[in-house]
Protein backbone atom coordinates (compact mmCIF):
# COMPACT_ATOMS: atom_id res chain seq x y z
CA UNK A 1 0.00 0.00 0.00
CA UNK A 2 1.28 3.10 -0.68
CA UNK A 3 2.63 5.59 1.87
CA UNK A 4 0.20 8.69 1.35
CA UNK A 5 -3.14 6.06 0.73
CA UNK A 6 -2.46 4.56 3.59
CA UNK A 7 -1.64 7.83 6.11
CA UNK A 8 -5.18 8.83 4.33
CA UNK A 9 -7.15 5.27 5.65
CA UNK A 10 -5.54 6.04 8.86
CA UNK A 11 -6.63 9.57 9.05
CA UNK A 12 -10.66 8.24 7.56
CA UNK A 13 -10.38 5.44 10.22
CA UNK A 14 -9.44 7.21 13.09
CA UNK A 15 -12.28 10.14 12.16
CA UNK A 16 -15.44 7.52 11.92
CA UNK A 17 -13.94 5.46 15.04
CA UNK A 18 -14.34 8.83 16.94
CA UNK A 19 -18.01 9.12 15.58
CA UNK A 20 -18.96 5.49 15.38
CA UNK A 21 -17.77 4.38 18.96
CA UNK A 22 -19.91 6.73 20.75
CA UNK A 23 -23.02 6.11 19.07
CA UNK A 24 -22.89 2.11 18.44
CA UNK A 25 -20.96 0.52 21.13
CA UNK A 26 -23.37 -0.25 24.04
CA UNK A 27 -21.23 -1.91 26.15
CA UNK A 28 -20.35 -0.82 29.34
CA UNK A 29 -16.88 -1.14 29.86
CA UNK A 30 -15.96 1.02 27.19
CA UNK A 31 -16.34 4.27 28.50
CA UNK A 32 -15.48 8.15 26.83
CA UNK A 33 -11.96 7.51 25.19
CA UNK A 34 -9.77 9.83 23.00
CA UNK A 35 -8.69 7.99 19.69
CA UNK A 36 -4.84 9.28 19.36
CA UNK A 37 -3.53 7.49 16.45
CA UNK A 38 -3.99 4.72 14.12
CA UNK A 39 -1.34 3.35 12.33
CA UNK A 40 -1.91 0.80 9.42
CA UNK A 41 0.46 -1.72 8.81
CA UNK A 42 1.99 -1.65 5.49
CA UNK A 43 0.34 -4.33 3.59
CA UNK A 44 -2.84 -2.60 4.55
CA UNK A 45 -3.88 -6.53 6.78
CA UNK A 46 -3.79 -4.60 10.18
CA UNK A 47 -4.56 -1.59 11.91
CA UNK A 48 -3.32 -0.74 15.97
CA UNK A 49 -5.47 2.19 17.15
CA UNK A 50 -3.98 3.75 20.08
CA UNK A 51 -6.57 4.97 22.90
CA UNK A 52 -6.31 7.19 25.94
CA UNK A 53 -9.00 7.29 28.39
CA UNK A 54 -10.74 11.12 28.07
CA UNK A 55 -9.20 13.98 30.46
CA UNK A 56 -12.32 14.52 32.36
CA UNK A 57 -12.29 10.99 33.89
CA UNK A 58 -8.48 11.55 34.84
CA UNK A 59 -9.02 14.58 36.25
CA UNK A 60 -12.05 13.15 38.44
CA UNK A 61 -9.98 10.32 39.41
CA UNK A 62 -11.48 7.38 37.31
CA UNK A 63 -8.77 7.08 34.90
CA UNK A 64 -7.43 3.09 36.58
CA UNK A 65 -5.64 1.13 35.36
CA UNK A 66 -8.69 -1.20 35.54
CA UNK A 67 -10.95 0.87 34.14
CA UNK A 68 -8.56 0.87 30.94
CA UNK A 69 -7.89 -2.63 30.72
CA UNK A 70 -12.04 -3.24 30.76
CA UNK A 71 -12.10 -0.20 27.94
CA UNK A 72 -9.79 -2.01 25.84
CA UNK A 73 -11.36 -5.38 26.80
CA UNK A 74 -14.73 -3.98 25.65
CA UNK A 75 -13.30 -2.48 22.27
CA UNK A 76 -11.23 -5.74 21.14
CA UNK A 77 -14.45 -7.84 21.56
CA UNK A 78 -16.49 -5.05 19.15
CA UNK A 79 -13.53 -4.80 16.50
CA UNK A 80 -15.18 -7.10 13.97
CA UNK A 81 -18.51 -4.98 14.52
CA UNK A 82 -16.33 -1.94 14.07
CA UNK A 83 -14.66 -2.69 11.21
CA UNK A 84 -18.14 -4.45 9.67
CA UNK A 85 -19.59 -0.83 10.40
CA UNK A 86 -16.28 0.64 8.76
CA UNK A 87 -16.34 -1.63 5.67
CA UNK A 88 -19.74 -0.45 4.66
CA UNK A 89 -18.35 3.36 5.39
CA UNK A 90 -15.26 3.38 3.40
CA UNK A 91 -14.45 2.78 -0.21
CA UNK A 92 -11.77 0.09 0.14
CA UNK A 93 -11.53 -3.24 -0.73
CA UNK A 94 -10.07 -4.74 2.56
CA UNK A 95 -10.64 -2.94 5.50
CA UNK A 96 -7.88 -4.10 8.29
CA UNK A 97 -8.23 -6.34 10.96
CA UNK A 98 -8.63 -3.73 14.23
CA UNK A 99 -6.86 -4.06 17.54
CA UNK A 100 -6.58 -1.60 20.25
CA UNK A 101 -4.28 -0.73 22.66
CA UNK A 102 -3.88 1.88 25.33
CA UNK A 103 -1.38 4.69 24.81
CA UNK A 104 1.34 5.50 27.24
CA UNK A 105 3.25 8.06 25.33
CA UNK A 106 2.11 10.89 27.65
CA UNK A 107 2.57 8.73 30.93
CA UNK A 108 6.00 7.94 29.62
CA UNK A 109 7.09 11.74 28.62
CA UNK A 110 6.06 12.48 32.42
CA UNK A 111 8.38 9.75 33.24
CA UNK A 112 11.13 11.23 31.67
CA UNK A 113 10.86 14.76 32.28
CA UNK A 114 10.63 13.91 36.08
CA UNK A 115 13.76 11.88 35.68
CA UNK A 116 15.62 14.75 33.88
CA UNK A 117 14.76 17.03 36.99
CA UNK A 118 15.83 14.91 39.29
CA UNK A 119 19.21 14.55 37.42
CA UNK A 120 19.46 18.55 37.42
CA UNK A 121 19.26 18.72 40.88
Amino acid sequence: MQETRRMKLQALIRQQLVALVPQEIKDPRVVRVTFTSVNISPNGAHARILVRLNCLQALEGQATSETMKDCLAGLNSASGYLRNLLGKILSVRHVPQLAFEEDVGFENAIKVESLLKSLSC
